[in-house]
């Protein structure tokens, strides 16, 4: 099916992505939303697991939410607005 397609959810994940730049308010607010995204695109791609939240890493920090092997940290808006932030980021 045409809106089961990776190119159709990459695009409509772009468009989703840009709505939600622009209702989020803080970091919570940015993960419930884009995890909402994620999980309406796992059950498009019938992909059957469950993501992991908070949950520590190697190193002792934790991770916002771990999608198989992806891990993904969350920031409020504008986080990296701060090249200190940024850069800080980089070197972990």
């Amino acid at each position: 099916m045409v809106q089961d397609s990776l190119d159709y959810l990459s695009g409509w994940l772009s468009v989703e992505i840009e709505k939600l730049l622009n209702q989020i308010k803080n970091e919570e607010d940015l993960k419930i939303k884009f995890e909402t995204l994620l999980r309406d695109i796992r059950e498009k791609l019938n992909l059957n697991y469950e993501p992991k939240y908070e949950l520590t890493k190697f190193s002792g920090k934790r991770a916002d939410a771990v999608h198989g092997k992806v891990i993904i940290e969350y920031k409020k808006p504008g986080y990296f607005n701060n090249e200190n932030n940024l850069i800080q980021e980089l070197l972990v």
